[in-house]
């Protein structure tokens, strides 16, 4: 599976983080 081409660490941080809100809240 290819990893997406995307523009910065910060930026799949990010992204990673509205999944994880978007699946429920961090507790």
């Amino acid at each position: 599976m290819p990893r997406p081409k995307l523009k910065s660490d910060d930026e799949v941080l990010e992204a990673a983080t509205v999944v994880l809100k978007r699946c429920g809240p961090i507790e």
